[in-house]
């Protein structure tokens, strides 16, 4: 059984060199659940309808809304239950907004809760995560999107950061579902149900461990390789915590500026911390302009995983 969900989501991109970190929860609006079955993918879609108190908690972690009406996902993808919110290009998995709801942005134990946030790893030698890259069978990427998502793994381990280290495996969904030392999965996005209108979506970190979901447009398997290698490191940054560079004014995407408290933001020691910086492949739109990392990027990641910070 397949439905195709209607409603749009308007672009607006990806996320930066900063780290972000939390506070309130959600009542789901009476509505049309839309679901989808197919190969190992089995999800139900509906609209939500957010508080004032909950939109300025996703607002205060970098995540903006355009109105008051979001998406929740429920269901399952490799064997996993998955269940959270779509908005723009990001995927806030329930368990870590409730970590936000809870938390109090005037205490040190929220300041703490930063740290959750991001990517754990262990005091002597390097975390391996492992990308599971379905490249065979329903949602698999074609040849361009393989050769991109194997090409960013590669770039993000060029950059020699002293605490994290990817490797990956290439499989179907089914075969992946059986591996449950997954810390990732790269997937195309058949109908656009988890991914909605943006080019990708990414999930944060939860409780130490990476995103697990980076899934791209069914659209972008008509993008070149440098497009497409751009896009998934930009939102393999997500995973990792990053949020966008210009995330207090977000005008890469002629944006007029948002509400967010920068006191909610963890600063990466030694980059450009303004809330308002374009030269980054983690800018809110426009990051196709870029072949790779830029420099900020660079020094943004390695200081972030370096063990010291």
């Amino acid at each position: 059984m397949k439905t195709i969900l209607i409603k749009k989501i308007s672009i607006k991109c990806m996320i930066a060199l900063s780290f972000v970190f939390a506070l309130n929860s959600c009542e789901k609006e009476e509505g049309t659940a839309i679901s989808e079955e197919s190969g190992n993918f089995e999800a139900t879609i509906t609209d939500l309808n957010l508080s004032k108190t909950q939109i300025a908690v996703l607002k205060d972690n970098l995540v903006i809304p355009e109105n008051s009406t979001v998406q929740q996902l429920e269901g399952t993808f490799l064997g996993r239950n998955i269940n959270g919110l779509l908005i723009d290009d990001n995927f806030v998995a329930s368990e870590l907004f409730d970590q936000w709801l809870n938390a109090d942005s005037n205490t040190e134990a929220s300041k703490g809760s930063i740290m959750k946030n991001r990517v754990s790893f262990p005091a002597n030698g390097k975390r391996t995560l492992k990308i599971g890259i379905v490249s065979q069978g329903f949602q698999s990427l074609n040849a361009v999107q393989l050769e991109s998502a194997i090409e960013s793994i590669s770039r993000y381990n060029s950059l020699n950061m002293a605490k994290i280290q990817y490797t990956y495996r290439l499989g179907s969904a089914s075969q992946l579902m059986q591996d449950q030392s997954l810390n990732q999965v790269i997937f195309n996005d058949t109908n656009n149900n988890f991914v909605g209108n943006p080019d990708g979506r990414a999930q944060f970190p939860v409780n130490g461990n990476p995103g697990f979901l980076l899934g791209l447009n069914n659209r972008t398997r008509n993008y070149t390789k440098k497009q497409n290698t751009v896009l998934i490191q930009h939102e393999m940054g997500h995973t990792l915590g990053l949020v966008h560079s210009d995330y207090l004014t977000r005008r890469s995407c002629d944006f007029n500026g948002t509400d967010v408290n920068p006191n909610l933001v963890e600063g990466i020691p030694n980059t450009i911390n303004s809330g308002n910086h374009l030269n980054s492949i983690m800018r809110a739109c426009g990051f196709f302009r870029y072949i790779n990392f830029r420099g900020e990027d660079i020094v943004g990641l390695r200081n972030a995983y370096n063990g010291n910070f």
